[in-house]
């Protein structure tokens, strides 16, 4: 009954609240699949992906749904592993002292005997990730399965757990998904298998998002690949999905090879991508900026797309939302827009402390619609222009690489700057 329970209303809110409301085939086919064959009827087995017993290397584009075969996986591994909680011992994964503590509230309604790892490599991810799951997880289950993210020195818990570090989340039973950049998963894994009891069994699965960073010439993944040969050595019941749409040619099948599994690559784009070359026969910097105010004005002001605009340098993000602004003449909205446009400058202006965000004046670019995203803002600003953007309050975004890596948003055009 209570798995029943779970299941529906998670998936009432993913019908309701997003845009998916079924497994494309692909995703299908991906979750059934099995470990290659070796000819030797022993060896081989039935196991699969959906039931936790196979790894998977998962190739497939940005925007295509890998994150939700992560989250069927982690919600079916969480699922598989509940046991009743007995108050009289301690649990078998839990110290006496943390038990004695949790017991006097009495067990939660599920206990789950497995937790998950999602491991994404930036903190934006983290929190990003951290409040996906939790819109789609905790609060439909009103809190059955709890998720929480951790990055630095910082976590997402708040109240009495606020200062809880990731090694108590994972020995807590008030967590059961855990969130976290790439150097504090790998620490916590070092952490479980230096634990005097054997800790790394919890460890149902381990999720990372862009694996391409798995490499022992990157500093976050040869942290990450020390941990996944503790896992290898100390936890064979771990399922490892390594998730990537850019794997470099050949690293997915290595990946493949060493972690063992199950190797799937999804080519085919669910939205198909028209890629156009746009240049300007005129020799000054003026005429280029004219022709892409002229290209902006159709998609933008007549087609009423949402484009983003990639740019190499913050200063370059700075320059080219100025000149657009001043290009860009003013749209005519109705009231209710403009309404909301209003208070978005004025958050702006009250999160900046003044009339300029990144250094680009604050009523102008709301007034052309144009909103920025750089480094270089604090991660409120750049949450009120990533909200304004997927609102459909912002219509052109300005951009550095830091929405390029695992953030999805609802573009209809992307034209990378100056290459």
């Amino acid at each position: 009954f209570q798995d029943t329970f779970v299941l529906k209303v998670i998936s009432d809110h993913y019908v309701q609240n997003t845009k998916v409301n079924c497994l494309l085939p692909w995703q299908i086919k991906c979750l059934l699949a099995t470990k290659p064959t070796t000819g030797d009827p022993k060896a081989d087995s039935c196991d699969s992906i959906l039931n936790g017993k196979v790894n998977l290397v998962l190739q497939a584009p940005t925007g295509s749904g890998k994150t939700l075969i992560a989250e069927v996986l982690m919600l079916r591994m969480l699922l598989g592993s509940q046991q009743p909680l007995r108050p009289s011992s301690p649990s078998a994964f839990q110290s006496p002292q943390l038990f004695a503590t949790e017991s006097k509230a009495g067990p939660p309604p599920l206990h789950f005997c497995k937790k998950c790892l999602f491991v994404v490599p930036y903190r934006a991810l983290v929190e990003k990730t951290t409040k996906h799951l939790k819109e789609v997880w905790e609060r439909p289950t009103n809190q059955l399965i709890r998720v929480e993210g951790f990055f630095g020195n910082q976590t997402t818990a708040s109240g009495k757990h606020s200062n809880m570090n990731i090694f108590r989340a994972f020995l807590s039973s008030k967590v059961d998904i855990i969130v976290c950049t790439t150097e504090i998963g790998a620490g916590l894994i070092e952490q479980l298998a230096a634990a005097p009891v054997r800790l790394m069994d919890r460890l149902g699965a381990i999720v990372i998002d862009e694996a391409e960073n798995l490499d022992l010439g990157n500093h976050r993944g040869k942290g990450m690949l020390s941990a996944l040969a503790i896992i290898k050595r100390e936890a064979s019941c771990t399922q490892i999905i390594a998730m990537s749409a850019t794997f470099l040619r050949g690293q997915a099948a290595r990946l493949q090879g060493w972690i063992g599994g199950a190797l799937f690559v999804q080519t085919k784009r669910v939205q198909p991508v028209t890629e156009q070359v746009v240049y300007t026969k005129g020799p000054t910097a003026s005429s280029s900026l004219m022709a892409l105010v002229q290209l902006l004005q159709r998609l933008v002001g007549k087609q009423n797309k949402q484009v983003i605009i990639f740019c190499s340098t913050r200063n370059e993000v700075r320059e080219l939302a100025t000149s657009l602004a001043k290009g860009l003449q003013s749209q005519e909205v109705g009231q209710k827009l403009n309404s909301r446009l209003h208070k978005l400058a004025g958050s702006l202006r009250r999160e900046c402390e003044g009339s300029q965000v990144g250094g680009v004046n604050i009523e102008r670019i709301c007034k052309a619609r144009i909103g920025i995203h750089k480094a270089d803002l604090n991660s409120e600003t750049r949450l009120l222009m990533e909200r304004a953007f997927k609102e459909g309050l912002i219509k052109l975004l300005v951009a550095t690489s830091t929405i390029a890596r695992g953030v999805n948003f609802p573009a209809d055009c992307v034209i990378v700057h100056g290459v």
